[in-house]
């Protein structure tokens, strides 16, 4: 059977240090909140570019799942496929 446990049995510090830890928490979550920027890489350039500022034409998974990007650079006006990656 279970027994909950007796809250008698903590100090008041416990309970502050319970709130501390969770505003560090909120904290620590608020940093991660943000989504990555995005890039992909085109080969005619030699240069990364934001997924943002490409025309996007596909996007697919590769055999590991990754997503593969067909897309049309702003540059070089190529039809280029590349992986996603966050920076």
């Amino acid at each position: 059977m279970f027994i909950p446990p007796d809250p008698s049995n903590y100090p008041e510090e416990s309970a502050l240090n319970r709130q501390m830890m969770h505003e560090d928490r909120e904290d620590f979550l608020d940093r991660f909140r943000e989504a990555p920027t995005i890039f992909v890489m085109c080969l005619q350039c030699d240069d990364w570019k934001r997924e943002s500022t490409v025309q996007i034409e596909d996007i697919c998974e590769d055999v590991s799942g990754r997503d593969v990007l067909t897309f049309i650079c702003p540059t070089c006006k190529t039809k280029q496929e590349g992986l996603r990656v966050a920076r």
